[in-house]
Parts: structure tokens; C-alpha cells; sequence
């Protein structure tokens, strides 16, 4: 019993500490796109990181589709799934930001 608790305590400290580096890093890929595009395009003022996690967090509340689910995929995949569109997504749109503004 002790180390189902500890599993869990585990599980959601990790989930916590996802969602925590989820919000830093669409904030920091926010900060960055919105300066390479929207400062020069609309003289709009620059972001700091909180305000462009907090408008990252309205963005996606107001957004926010859910995905159909499929009942033939196991839990380790939905994991990476998630672990993929979490992490790789905003580093793989902030690659492609990068390459575009300097074409601008």
C-alpha cells in the first residue's frame, strides 16, 4: 500500500512538474515569435515570459479541442503523445519561427 501512495505521489509530482515546464517553455517560444513578428510587423511591445505564459494559458483555454480518443492505443503511447506535443512541439514551431524571421 505504501508504495502504491509513494507511485502516486510520484505520478502526480511528475504530471505537476510537466505542466510547470509546459507553461515556461510556450511561454518562452510565445516571447520569442511574438518578438521576431509581432513587435516589428505591428510595433507592438515586447513580452515578458510570465505575461506570454499567461496569454499562452488564455490562448489554449479558450481553444482547447478534445481529441478523439481511440480505443486501440495502450497508456505508453498516449504518454509519449503527450510527452511529444508538451515538449517537441513548441521547440520544433520555435525552430521554424527562427528560420523564418530572417526572412523578414
Amino acid at each position: 500500500m505504501k508504495q502504491m501512495l509513494a507511485a502516486l505521489g510520484l505520478l502526480f509530482t511528475g504530471f505537476i512538474g510537466l505542466m510547470v515546464m509546459s507553461s515556461i517553455i510556450n511561454g518562452f517560444v510565445l516571447t520569442k515569435l511574438w518578438a521576431w513578428f509581432m513587435v516589428p510587423a505591428f510595433g507592438l511591445p515586447q513580452l515578458s515570459i510570465p505575461i506570454a505564459i499567461g496569454v499562452s494559458m488564455v490562448v489554449k483555454y479558450l481553444t482547447y479541442q478534445k481529441p478523439p480518443e481511440s480505443k486501440d492505443e495502450n497508456n505508453v503511447n498516449k504518454i509519449g503523445e503527450a510527452l511529444g506535443f508538451v515538449i517537441f512541439y513548441p521547440l520544433i514551431t520555435l525552430f521554424i519561427g527562427w528560420v523564418v524571421h530572417f526572412f523578414v
